[in-house]
């Protein structure tokens, strides 16, 4: 949809030279930068519930209701492993049902039961609450909510003690030479 917008010389300047560093370009991204101002602006004025979500490749303006589909890509094609994405809520701060609803979303497409430490009581004031998935080949998905993020990342179960033992030559010291081998 085409539509017309007046906006002062030194704005739109400015405007475009921050598009430019951001996407690399111009053409194209101004668009994309425009509906991220749009989200921003709707969300501050309380009409969107927006978040910013980043890490795993990802920086980007979103719906809340989106986050769990975001997170669902990057299970597939293992963006985890580059980091964990954060969404930020661009609205006061995220309430119960709004964890209620990512971790719902995410249990859809995870299946299974989660694990989880905390509660919506210590949550609400203002401390957090995680939740856990068992994946595959020694790795979970971890959820962890506070009021002002809600994170997601995968995590290698941590081998116990005697694990570890079993996997590591010791040090010997020879009798003959006195040399540690």
């Amino acid at each position: 949809m085409k539509t017309t917008l007046q906006v002062s010389e030194d704005l739109l300047t400015e405007f475009q030279s921050v598009v430019s560093k951001r996407f690399g370009k111009l053409k194209g991204s101004q668009s994309e930068a425009l509906v991220e101002a749009m989200k921003l602006w709707l969300s501050y004025v309380g009409e969107a519930r927006c978040v910013r979500t980043f890490g795993g490749g990802v920086d980007m303006i979103v719906e809340l209701k989106d986050f769990p589909e975001i997170v669902r890509k990057l299970l597939e094609n293992g963006g985890f492993r580059k980091s964990d994405v954060t969404a930020v809520p661009l609205f006061y701060r995220f309430t119960e049902d709004d964890v209620a609803n990512v971790c719902s979303n995410i249990v859809g497409f995870l299946g299974g039961e989660e694990a989880a430490s905390g509660s919506m009581e210590e949550f609400t004031r203002g401390s957090g609450v995680s939740f856990s998935w068992r994946l595959t080949n020694g790795r979970r998905t971890v959820l962890n909510c506070f009021p002002d993020s809600i994170s997601v990342g995968e995590r290698f179960e941590e081998p116990i003690f005697k694990d570890l033992k079993l996997h590591t030559r010791q040090p010997t010291l020879s009798a003959h030479s006195g040399e540690i081998g």
